[in-house]
């Protein structure tokens, strides 16, 4: 007997998800989210990475802000 291997088609929906989220193509990531998380249970943990990604944004547009408001040396 042999078990097929879910780690290539994991990482390809991992690296999916992350470029579609990086392209804000957010329906194909939610579609490569679903298919990492069906090949193996971790693929839930990629579900923070689009939080880290909004958080980022908007941390980093509140900065450029504040510089061009001048309240940031």
């Amino acid at each position: 007997m042999s078990a097929p291997y879910s780690e290539s088609l994991f990482v390809l929906a991992s690296v999916a998800h992350m470029y579609h989220i990086e392209k804000r193509q957010y329906t194909q990531a939610t579609v490569a989210l679903a298919v990492a998380s069906g090949a193996r249970s971790n693929g839930l943990v990629m579900a923070g990475y689009p939080c880290y990604v909004a958080l980022h944004s908007l941390l980093t547009e509140n900065a450029d802000v504040r510089k061009r408001m001048n309240l940031i040396g």
